[in-house]
């Protein structure tokens, strides 16, 4: 396929064109030609509009398919659907399946699933044997089947020598591990962020400390074990200090936040809304403006998704009950943009950023390069509700509500897909 991108504003901090307005031409997923103009020919695919950008496709670090196991609330097929129409070429499953992905095969299961899609799969392998926290699961046979990382996703890696043993034992292969940093011994039936909202609400609420102290043993173990550790997604400004000096001080350790914490505060969940019952649990307004504050000084490097899609039946029941987790695979860059307000800033985190994290090869817009490309018009308004979400799931905070920022199409090699 021949496709023309016509009148396009790069936007790409690493590139000589930055900023510039072009005409892209893509064959057989090539990157042929970069020009002021180029004249379309008949057989030419053209991308055209009022307001159009390019970037390096936008690669997603944490979302759940839910497959194998809970289809009804998403499949590979649904989530890389709803990738697509959000802007992702790349997303990193996530390994909290049932069963979870701890073996090899289940590593292939997912890799042989993305055939002929124009959204990459990243598998993610579990830390821990059946996602018991107790034994480390294969890590070397998957990363030979290609898992890109091992995580246990939102089950904290809890044993103390569980975690010396995956980063000592990952180093050989230079292998990542993610740990999600919560104290669910101690915060039990915690709800929501603890503080004047919690107090309001007559809930039990997760102290900033519950997460911090995770951090704080996190670090403590990778500088004695070595390794790569990511730790995310973070909602506390006492966690970003501890890993503020720990990047200072050379550790090789990588955070994340996502993308509601960017935006909604735990002022949301007054109303008993599960659809804002989230985890980690948002924060008051000095913890989302030290986030923000993060996002800029380069303490957080990748902006996520944190894709978490849940059926009616463990979401429009009692709050208390009710399951943590929000879809948004589609709302992730409009809400980011709302809340940061700095373009080229967001697209690195949701590009470069995603990718130095695991080590891959990084996306480059210029001539010869394979097409790895997202399409989007920053100002694009447009409302989020049932009609426009392609999850299988609607368990969003942001049903109703207007946006400007959206994903138009995708180019991934000789995969093309438009929204």
């Amino acid at each position: 396929m021949k496709i023309l991108i016509r009148s396009a504003r790069i936007i790409d901090p690493s590139s000589s064109l930055h900023h510039k307005t072009k005409d892209i031409f893509i064959e057989n997923g090539i990157i042929s030609k970069i020009s002021d103009k180029i004249k379309p020919l008949a057989e030419y695919k053209v991308i055209e509009g009022k307001n159009i950008h390019v970037s390096a496709g936008w690669f997603d670090l944490r979302a759940n398919f839910c497959e194998p196991g809970h289809e009804y609330k998403e499949d590979i097929q649904s989530g890389l659907k709803a990738a697509a129409y959000g802007g992702y070429t790349g997303v990193a499953l996530s390994s909290a399946t049932h069963p979870p992905i701890d073996n090899r095969s289940s590593i292939e299961f997912l890799l042989a699933r993305q055939k002929n899609q124009a959204v990459d799969i990243y598998p993610l392998g579990t830390v821990s044997a059946k996602r018991e926290g107790k034994e480390l699961s294969e890590m070397y046979d998957m990363h030979l089947g290609g898992a890109i990382a091992f995580s246990d996703d939102k089950q904290t890696i809890s044993s103390n020598k569980l975690l010396f043993k995956a980063l000592t034992y990952s180093k050989a292969f230079n292998g990542l591990i993610m740990d999600f940093p919560m104290d669910f011994e101690w915060i039990d039936e915690g709800q929501v962020h603890e503080g004047i909202v919690s107090t309001k609400m007559g809930i039990k609420g997760i102290p900033d400390e519950a997460e911090a102290l995770i951090v704080q043993r996190d670090l403590s173990m990778l500088e004695y074990a070595g390794g790569r550790l990511h730790i995310g997604p973070i909602s506390s400004a006492l966690s970003l200090k501890l890993i503020k000096k720990a990047k200072k001080d050379g550790l090789k350790i990588t955070a994340e936040v996502n993308h509601h914490s960017l935006l909604l505060t735990d002022e949301a969940t007054l109303d008993f809304d599960s659809n804002f019952k989230l985890m980690p649990p948002l924060r008051d307004e000095k913890n989302r403006k030290a986030l923000l504050a993060a996002i800029k000084d380069g303490t957080i490097d990748v902006i996520s998704s944190d894709h978490q899609p849940e059926d009616d039946d463990e979401k429009r029941i009692e709050f208390m009950q009710s399951a943590f987790g929000a879809i948004g695979l589609e709302s992730c860059f409009a809400v980011s943009l709302e809340a940061l307000g700095e373009l080229d800033l967001l697209i690195e985190k949701l590009t470069s950023g995603p990718r130095r994290v695991l080590g891959i090869e990084q996306a480059e817009l210029s001539e010869g390069k394979k097409a790895n490309i997202t399409v989007f018009d920053p100002t694009l308004k447009w409302t989020f509700d049932k009609k426009t979400i392609h999850s299988k799931s609607f368990n969003s905070p942001y049903l109703g509500k207007e946006f400007k920022g959206k994903s138009l199409a995708i180019i991934n090699g000789r995969r093309v897909f438009i929204s």
